[in-house]
């Protein structure tokens, strides 16, 4: 049986003498809205991957008129999650004559720095990183993230998302790197915030010194890693500051970077590509002092030690230190 609703309104009629002139006097009257009708939302991950659950939602507004952001509350509101890849359907009933206003939600992006070997999960795509990339055939999403429906008969929407783009640095030697990551807009979110996680994070001191280090030089040798792990949104800017020991120098980079002619040798950047690729991998290769008592960063007297990780040129201008 369908269900149906009663909306109360204010009736206004005029008041008479004095008050006509600053006022209605209203009562309360009955009408009925009418049957409910169905909104299908599917949610799809692009690429068909099937990465289980995900962070993705679609939260679900209905009134007379459409809800901003920054005034909806998720509390009691009904949503479809990206619970199953590559595609999840909700249905949705609604009073008709409403207007309906979807709203999508996205993860954190996140940055992981730590010390590890390599791994095969590091080519893995994760799931639990995505982003919201458009509707399909939304007649009207203005708003980024946003969709506002005014059906009149059942309907369905589509809700497109994608996985964050996972960039991952390798550091051997006598390793230390200050990052700072740039979004370029605010992750979407149920009620609305203003800031970009990913603009808080990193190391500031290349742009505002003087500042204490970002991170201390972490003696590695060759292996494990000094591993930097950033998963982010389409279109971010990641740059990457290479920091050396007191006896030790920059080497190079391997992998795909842009190397920057304004900032210290070696300062290497680049930007998430808009569609999500495979991960990218990079090294950036540092000297290290190998001495019998393990890796350092400078030449320890009496220990003999080698200079490792550079060119012959470098490993002789290490020494002169």
């Amino acid at each position: 049986m369908a269900m149906r609703r009663l909306r109360r309104f204010r009736r206004c009629t005029p008041l008479v003498s004095l008050l006509t002139a600053v006022g209605l006097a209203c009562s309360s009257v009955s009408v009925d809205d009418g049957d409910t009708l169905e909104i299908t939302v599917h949610i799809a991950l692009s690429g068909g991957w099937d990465v289980g659950s995900t962070p993705g939602r679609i939260y679900l507004f209905s009134d007379l008129q459409p809800v901003p952001r920054h005034a909806a509350f998720p509390d009691g509101s009904p949503f479809c999650s990206l619970d199953a890849t590559p595609i999840k359907s909700c249905t949705f009933a609604v009073p008709r004559g409403r207007t309906v206003t979807l709203m999508a939600t996205e993860g954190d992006p996140a940055v992981f720095v730590r010390l590890a070997p390599a791994s095969s999960q590091d080519t893995v795509r994760d799931g639990h990183f995505v982003e919201f990339t458009g509707w399909t055939d939304c007649p009207d999403a203005a708003d980024r993230g946003m969709c506002v429906l005014r059906p009149t008969s059942a309907m369905s929407v589509e809700a497109n998302y994608q996985l964050m783009q996972q960039v991952t640095v390798y550091q051997t030697g006598a390793a230390r790197m200050d990052w700072i990551t740039f979004a370029p807009a605010p992750m979407l979110k149920v009620p609305a915030e203003s800031d970009n996680i990913l603009d808080l994070a990193g190391c500031r001191r290349v742009f505002t010194p003087p500042a204490a280090p970002c991170d201390s030089v972490r003696l590695i040798g060759q292996e494990p890693f000094h591993r930097f792990t950033a998963l982010v949104p389409r279109q971010t800017i990641v740059g990457m500051f290479p920091v050396p020991g007191a006896q030790t120098a920059f080497v190079r980079w391997d992998g795909s970077c842009i190397l920057s002619d304004v900032f210290p040798t070696g300062t290497c950047s680049l930007i998430s590509p808009s569609v999500s690729g495979p991960p990218i991998l990079l090294t950036l290769r540092f000297q290290w002092w190998d001495c019998p008592g393990g890796p350092s960063d400078q030449d320890i007297p009496g220990q003999a030690c080698v200079l490792r990780g550079g060119t012959v040129e470098e490993e002789t201008e290490g020494r002169r230190q």
